[in-house]
């Protein structure tokens, strides 16, 4: 299941907050120059294991403002009540260091204890706390949209295993495919790469599993070395490669950084390369989600651009679809709830037109879905703009959902399917690997698009699902419960 926060929002601390005053850009770039930057950039990747609020850190951060002579009540209430750790500002922190700092420092450690070290990066991260939209023109939900998808996690396991089932297993059997639209994705990945794809799945989980929180020490360093680490196993030499493929140099960083600096959430050089190589031996993670999106999102994108045309994006999503099929089939078959399944079929003039991918049916009422391998686009988490993120709910939500009520409107009138007679309520849900959250002004948009399908009498709902999401409401139909007076609250 989908990892949740403590807290559904949070209120992140800034310098101004402390101290009432904004302090200036050159503060923190002299902070940064000509400083040592080993124990700094360890300690960055050690603060993402560390929870928003945590107790502990926010004493240290306290003690550290005593020691400068800094606290006082109201900077202790400040502190209490903010998130004392902020994964954006921290990921800018990282940006500034590889704009402004010295390669050479990268092997020197300074002289700070625990305690100072960690107040002056959190002092840096406050700072940076005030500079995150300077110039920046955006709507608070589309700024809520961004924050939700960078904030809101899959369960990384479960994608692991998933993952790994969709394209170890249903993409590699013929079988389930025409042989007009079967690409060997597992045989082109091979000849493309000095490994095997179940090699890379078995590498990225070896990879996770290390930089896991349960078996991190996070008063220790967070690193790796590949050598070492896959000494002893069979995939040593994919490993060794594969780490270096997913890492970046202090000099590959620069450049990227200075021009990247002021772009509050673009991340993309830590997305496509999350781990840090900082002596040629060991690498550090960044970001660990943007590691664990290696097991789909980025796998997904590699296997795109081993093809030239678009035939791939069009298989790539049957695979997705049959799992989706697999999943509501046996819920429905686990079920003591007299739900009917029902298979996907052609119809229309020459078979030319689809049902809905998935159809669960109980008595009268009939939950259809529509399957998308579709995903958020950079596009509209990096810009953040109003018309990017209307394309990616038309893209995710809003076609799908278009698409299922023309095939289900057209079967139900021409009454084509003995199955699905008598029907008379119909739920529409889209399914899609993840999904654009609809909020505010967005919202209702997504109302005025999809006005004719929720005017009609038949449908009483329309829904966006995340895979996750699917897989939960599938587990509910398994466990004796009529699902649509769950949906009926949505």
């Amino acid at each position: 299941m989908r990892k949740i926060n403590n807290s559904n929002t949070f209120v992140y601390l800034t310098y101004s907050d402390l101290f009432g005053y904004k302090d200036t850009e050159l503060s923190l770039i002299n902070a940064i120059k000509n400083k040592p930057l080993l124990d700094t950039l360890q300690l960055l990747s050690r603060l993402q294991y560390i929870d928003y609020m945590d107790q502990h850190t926010k004493k240290t951060f306290l003690l550290y403002l005593q020691q400068k002579g800094l606290l006082n009540e109201r900077v202790a209430s400040i502190v209490a009540n903010r998130a004392i750790i902020n994964y954006q500002c921290i990921l800018t922190l990282w940006k500034y260091i590889f704009a402004f700092g010295d390669e050479k420092m990268l092997t020197k450690s300074s002289s700070l204890s625990e305690t100072e070290l960690l107040g002056h990066v959190i002092t840096l991260c406050a700072k940076i706390g005030d500079m995150l939209y300077r110039g920046e023109s955006t709507t608070l939900e589309s700024e809520l949209i961004r924050n939700i998808h960078f904030n809101n996690r899959p369960e990384v396991f479960a994608s692991l295993g998933r993952s790994s089932y969709i394209y170890l297993d249903l993409a590699a059997d013929r079988e389930r495919y025409n042989k007009k639209e079967f690409i060997d994705i597992q045989t082109d990945f091979s000849e493309r790469n000095p490994y095997t794809m179940k090699e890379y799945f078995a590498v990225i989980t070896s990879l996770i599993s290390r930089f896991s929180k349960g078996n991190i020490v996070t008063s220790e360093p967070v690193s790796i070395n590949p050598e070492r680490y896959y000494k002893d196993v069979t995939v040593k030499e994919a490993g060794i490669k594969i780490v270096n493929e997913l890492s970046f140099t202090f000099l590959e960083a620069k450049e990227w950084a200075k021009e990247n600096l002021k772009l509050p959430w673009n991340f993309s050089l830590f997305q496509i390369n999350p781990l840090f190589n900082y002596d040629g031996q060991h690498f550090i993670p960044v970001c660990i989600p943007f590691l664990e999106d290696e097991v789909y999102e980025a796998f997904f994108f590699k296997v795109r651009k081993m093809y030239t045309n678009d035939k791939i994006l069009g298989f790539l999503g049957r695979p997705f679809e049959e799992y989706t099929a697999l999943v509501g089939r046996q819920c429905v078959k686990e079920s003591k709830v007299p739900y009917q399944y029902i298979e996907e079929f052609s119809f229309g003039e020459k078979n030319s037109k689809k049902s809905p991918d998935v159809m669960i049916r109980l008595g009268k009422k009939l939950a259809i879905f529509e399957v998308k391998n579709r995903r958020v686009r950079a596009a509209a988490f990096l810009q953040g703009d109003e018309l990017s993120i209307k394309k990616d709910l038309d893209r995710t939500f809003i076609e799908p959902v278009k698409q299922a009520f023309t095939s289900i409107s057209e079967i139900l009138t021409t009454e084509i399917s003995d199955n699905l007679s008598g029907i008379e309520e119909v739920y529409i849900f889209s399914v899609t690997n993840n999904k654009c959250n609809n909020i505010g002004i967005y919202d209702d948009y997504v109302n005025d698009e999809l006005q004719q399908v929720s005017s009609s009498e038949l449908v009483k709902g329309c829904i966006s699902l995340d895979i996750e999401e699917y897989e939960a409401l599938c587990y509910l139909v398994s466990r004796k419960r009529p699902i649509f007076k769950i949906v009926d609250e949505f």
